[in-house]
C-alpha cells in the first residue's frame, strides 16, 4: 500500500524479466528493500500525524 514502495518497484522492474523468473536471492533483497522503503514510508506519515497543527481561526 505504500506509493514509495510501488514507485520504487516499478522502478526497479522496468525493462527486466518478470519477477518469477528471478532468483530467490535476488527477490529476497527486493522484499527487504520495498519493506523498508514502506515501513519508513509509514513512520513519516505517522509522525506527521502526530505533529499538532496549529489552529488560527477565532484567534482575533
Amino acid at each position: 500500500g505504500s506509493n514509495a514502495a510501488k514507485l520504487q518497484l516499478e522502478r526497479v522492474t522496468s525493462n527486466r524479466p518478470p519477477l518469477e523468473n528471478w532468483p530467490v536471492d535476488s527477490l529476497r533483497k527486493l522484499y527487504a528493500e520495498l519493506k523498508a522503503t514502506s515501513d519508513k514510508e509509514q513512520a513519516t506519515q505517522q509522525k506527521e500525524d502526530a505533529t499538532p497543527t496549529t489552529d488560527t481561526k477565532g484567534d482575533n
